[in-house]
């Protein structure tokens, strides 16, 4: 999938569009099929992933399987689309509530975001001096990487076990919080919003995740979006420190924090983004 902001938000687009144009075919078909097809199709990709990580990384064969890797990349974004498609749907005419605050739509984002923050940061591990570059360019410490890589597998590994709904909510907003930052640390670092095209990405899916886990309360997945940007705002202007001359210059270091595929291209390590994208 390309990191470009445009690109995910029209694969997003994408999944949403089809699903309205098949409303009459989903209002019309059972809710539990709709629901458990879903997440059928979520897992399958989600498994294939996964191989392909260990296909891709340990095992350092990068064709065919790069080909299929970004293919299933695209899948992602549509498959989230389907979600705010039916949440349109059902705002404008009723009738879907029961596939979208079903058991297993709520869970297929959870294992397809989770699984996605995991092998993003255990892709991150491969690739570990690229990414203490990057981070000591952006003013974070060795130390600090290591957090976020941490918090990133523990997050992850959260969101797909069988907790209650508050427990399910405090991961997602500290998984928030993290792509909060990695979108302010762009920011701050002057990059162009494509560098933030795989966070944004992550938003888009914590973001219905968010409202399936905590129910009608929309005021308060919005009070608490506001508090997960100002967390990670202040959060990054405390861990900062000054930038040691000796790195790279902004212009030659980027860093995609992708949780479903995990992207770092740089022009000190050209060989990196056909590894990681």
């Amino acid at each position: 999938m390309l990191c470009r902001v445009d690109y995910v938000l029209a694969l997003v687009l994408a999944g949403a569009i089809a699903t309205m144009l098949a409303a009459r075919r989903v209002a019309a078909a059972d809710a539990h099929r709709v629901a458990h097809g879903y997440l059928v199709v979520s897992a399958v990709v989600v498994a294939l992933r996964v191989a392909l990580f260990v296909v891709r990384y340990p095992l350092e064969v990068h064709w065919p399987p790069d080909l299929i890797w970004q293919a299933l990349g695209d899948l992602g974004p549509v498959l989230v689309g389907v979600v705010y498609g039916l949440t349109v749907l059902e705002w404008r005419r009723g009738g879907f509530a029961a596939v979208l605050r079903s058991p297993e739509v709520r869970f297929a984002l959870c294992l397809s975001t989770g699984l996605g923050f995991v092998m993003t940061a255990m892709g991150s591990v491969f690739y570990i001096d690229a990414m203490r570059a990057f981070f000591a360019q952006s003013g974070y410490s060795a130390t600090f990487l290591h957090f976020i890589i941490a918090i990133e597998i523990t997050g992850g590994i959260a969101l797909v076990m069988p907790w209650r709904w508050l427990n399910l909510a405090a991961a997602a907003a500290g998984l928030a919080i993290d792509m909060f930052g990695a979108i302010y640390t762009h920011a701050h670092n002057g990059d162009p919003l494509d560098d933030s095209a795989a966070a944004i990405g992550m938003q888009l899916r914590l973001a219905p995740l968010a409202v399936l886990t905590v129910g009608p309360r929309w005021r308060g997945v919005g009070v608490g979006a506001f508090a997960c940007a100002a967390l990670a705002v202040a959060g990054s202007a405390v861990v900062r420190q000054p930038i040691v001359t000796s790195q790279p210059p902004a212009d030659e270091l980027e860093y995609f924090v992708d949780p479903g595929r995990g992207r770092l291209a740089t022009d000190r390590y050209a060989d990196l983004p056909s590894r990681l994208e």
